[in-house]
């Protein structure tokens, strides 16, 4: 999620867990990096936090008064949600309503408190995002520290919602929607919506015979007046406690029920999706959607897997797979992701924001701006046809050899550019200012006719996001054969960005890009850089230097040890969002381009700001990943002294103990989180593993993650961050299956993967000497 404010250059990044979402009460945010770029989320309501300011996005109309000495500064609105945003340094008060919270900066340490409601969740969705439960479910404190607490009801307050309730003590008896809230010592700590219904109620679904009804039962509702709201192609049969509701499956994909209860709560709808026996893909407003149809990879949020079984027995799975123009031919199930639906009263579902960051992983995983995720529904393992394909974006430019563009879907509909606009960017000069287009009279743009010969970046943008898949356009140029195009024999970075013929210029830029790893001081590093800094807001793949950087180990770790305070983030980022990510740079190319960049500021600025500049770019990397500490040890074991053998602390048997504790306990942890989840299976992987292991002595072997007790299902995810750890001590080059392979096992657990990356390195560095 991304708030902007438009009045304001500053971005909001919001990180949430897949269950949960944002309340009513004021959102914080800290500038973490402290230049003023990027606020990231650190809690809502009422807080206490470490940093000096912070903004704050509270709903319009909020009184925010200022208190003890502190500070307030407006920032501008974002109407599209109703917030405004204040920047609030010390301390101050947001009165929403009849509610008041408190936020204090500059403290100690940061002190939130954090609010769940945990109990059996009826198997359906509102359009309040209140999950629906089976009776009043159990309300949990968590404080910043010590152990959580559970929040008596009577010691809360609730409000039937939508009928201008008052505030009023809580009834075990009472059901609906509800609004609740906590309030401490006149402070507001909490406020929630809960949807209630009771224990007894039960939903079951299933097809009818030629799978064009579907057949839906609502039983044990205490007596609540059912509803149909609006017009569905739907018919109601009515009996004592329970109502039979009969509707088109062809023609709706999602039943909207209305719930009055006797109780007094506010009305309740339930929006119980409409399956046919071998399911679809539908978005949140129940619309289904087209089989082949192309989304993007962020609207998947909206997105969810439905069906109904037949018979008992049946189990649903949604399996995705990879095409993409530049994969190899034995790229097989590396290139795969599969994850149960879970089932409730005949009803399965996968919100598919459980698979996003998997297939991004996956699409990130090529360099084909094209690249798509193929979507199925399996019944009992049989997949049926391709019902939804993922790319990068929903949305793509069109042109025309007028010179005039469009943004339009994947269906061919066009889409509309009220509130968009585009700009294209020479990619040989990135710090040139960019170029807007004007529209033309169908609300399109036009490519400017005097745009000067070589490669321009065009991109269609909301605001400050990307939303359309970027292309680069080379302005006609009739006197130039591509066939016959001649490249210098000695090009320098900007001559290899303008070569037209695309094999021509990965050639040259491959050639110019080596050169640059063996001349830290060359000048085309500040061309390097500068493209780093100019396009995070695109795909990294969609520039031919970025990509070029990442496909040299040498030149991507000189561009991250040379990054400053300004670009080392996108340096990283981008770098890692491309088939060749940070974990598959050998560790002595690291050694090898930390020693030469060594001496290079021995002789520039001398022996202590040498030093203290390998310092700085620790505390920067191992801040982005618990392996880049091992890393980082042996760097500065190696380059500043030229001579020593890394890793002699590790080799205790104290420090070896304590790793291997590290690391089963992270795997156990795992085996807790996905215990009776779908595992995946890479089996590139699985061949690299065994090819390694008949190479390495006993000694070596005992650093493996073993796996002679392990479920053959899932060794696969044991083996994967030992097989990333072994191939960048041994230098070993790793395939692009293998990369693929490693990635899906990454992102299914992202923590074990790290623990186990970094463990099983820390254990492999020793048997190497990296001195000079």
């Amino acid at each position: 999620m991304r708030i902007e404010s438009k009045s304001s250059k500053g971005v909001c990044a919001v990180h949430l867990p897949k269950s949960d979402s944002l309340s009513e009460l004021p959102w914080v945010f800290a500038d973490r990096r402290g230049d003023g770029s990027r606020f990231r989320l650190v809690g809502e309501g009422s807080l206490r936090t470490r940093y000096d300011r912070v903004a704050v996005a509270v709903p319009t109309g909020a009184d925010v008064q200022v208190m003890d000495a502190g500070e307030c500064e407006a920032a501008g609105e974002v109407e599209e949600i109703g917030r405004e945003v204040f920047i609030i340094g010390g301390s101050a008060g947001i009165v929403i309503d009849d509610e008041r919270c408190v936020v204090r900066t500059g403290q100690e340490k940061d002190e939130t408190v954090r609010y769940q409601l945990d109990g059996s969740v009826f198997p359906s969705t509102t359009p309040d995002s209140a999950a629906v439960h089976h009776g009043w479910p159990r309300l949990r404190r968590y404080p910043a520290s010590g152990p959580p607490t559970e929040i008596r009801w009577a010691d809360a307050q609730v409000r039937a919602v939508d009928k201008g309730a008052a505030w009023t003590e809580w009834s075990p008896d009472r059901f609906g929607l509800f609004d609740v809230r906590h309030v401490v010592a006149g402070v507001l700590e909490y406020r929630g919506r809960v949807a209630v219904v009771p224990k007894a109620a039960a939903v079951s679904s299933r097809p009818l015979p030629g799978d064009r009804e579907v057949e839906t039962l609502l039983d044990g509702l205490g007596g609540a007046e059912i509803g149909l709201p609006g017009e569905q192609d739907a018919r109601v049969e009515h009996s004592p406690d329970r109502t039979l509701v009969v509707s088109n499956a062809r023609r709706l994909s999602s039943l909207a029920v209305l719930l009055r209860f006797p109780s007094g709560g506010g009305d309740l709808r339930l929006d119980q999706p409409v399956a046919t026996s071998h399911g679809r893909f539908v978005r949140s407003d129940g619309a289904g959607i087209q089989s082949h149809e192309a989304i993007g990879v962020d609207e998947l949020s909206a997105v969810r897997a439905i069906a109904t079984e037949a018979r008992g027995g049946t189990t649903f799975d949604v399996i995705g797979s990879l095409e993409a123009g530049d994969l190899p031919l034995d790229t097989g199930s590396a290139a795969s992701l599969v994850e149960r639906m879970r089932e409730a009263g005949g009803l399965h579902e996968l919100p598919l924001a459980f698979l996003q960051e998997s297939i991004r992983l996956l699409l990130e995983s090529s360099s084909d701006l094209a690249a798509e995720v193929r979507l199925r529904i399996a019944c009992n393992g049989v997949e049926g046809a391709p019902h939804v394909r993922i790319k990068r974006f929903g949305l793509r430019i069109d042109w025309d050899e007028s010179g005039s563009l469009a943004c339009v879907r994947e269906t061919g509909e066009r889409e509309s550019s009220i509130e968009l606009d585009a700009e294209a960017r020479p990619l040989w000069s990135p710090d040139h200012e960019s170029r807007e287009l004007s529209r033309t009279v169908d609300g399109g743009w036009f490519l400017p006719p005097d745009l000067e010969q070589g490669p321009w970046l065009v991109s269609v943008r909301h605001g400050d996001l990307c939303v359309a898949q970027p292309r680069v356009w080379q302005p006609p140029s009739p006197g130039v054969e591509l066939a016959e195009e001649r490249v210098p024999a000695f090009p320098n970075l900007e001559e290899a960005i303008r070569v037209r013929t695309p094999d021509l210029r990965r050639e040259a830029l491959d050639t110019v890009i080596a050169g640059l790893a063996e001349r830290p001081d060359h000048e085309d590093w500040e061309l390097v850089r500068s493209t780093f800094l100019n396009y995070r807001d695109v795909p990294p793949s969609a520039v031919d230097v970025l990509t070029a950087v990442a496909r040299s180990a040498p030149a991507a770790a000189m561009a991250l040890l040379q990054a400053g305070d300004e670009d080392f983030d996108a340096v990283w980022t981008t770098v890692d969002q491309l088939p060749h990510p940070w974990w598959s740079v050998p560790v002595h190319v690291w050694v090898d381009v930390a020693r030469q960049l060594h001496r290079q500021y021995v002789a520039e600025y001398g022996e202590g700001l040498a030093s203290f500049a390998f310092d700085v770019f620790g505390h920067r990397a191992t801040e982005r990943d618990e392996y880049m500490k091992v890393v980082l040890a042996v760097v500065q074991a190696t380059a500043p002294r030229g001579g020593e053998v890394a890793g002699q602390a590790l080799t205790s048997p104290e420090a070896k103990a304590f790793i291997f504790s590290e690391r089963e306990r992270a795997w156990q942890q795992l085996l807790h989180r996905r215990h009776g989840d779908q595992w995946p299976q890479a089996a590139a992987v699985a061949e690299w593993r065994d090819g390694l292991d008949a190479n390495l002595s006993d000694e070596q072997r005992a650093a493996w993650p073993r796996t002679e007790n392990i479920a053959g299902f899932r060794r696969a995810t044991r083996s994967a961050p030992g097989v990333a750890a072994l191939s960048a001590v041994l230098g070993l080059p790793v395939s692009q299956s293998l990369v693929l392979g490693l990635r899906s096992l990454r992102a299914f657990d992202p923590d074990w993967f790290e623990t186990g990356l970094w463990t099983t390195l820390a254990l492999a560095i020793p048997w190497r000497e990296y001195g000079g």
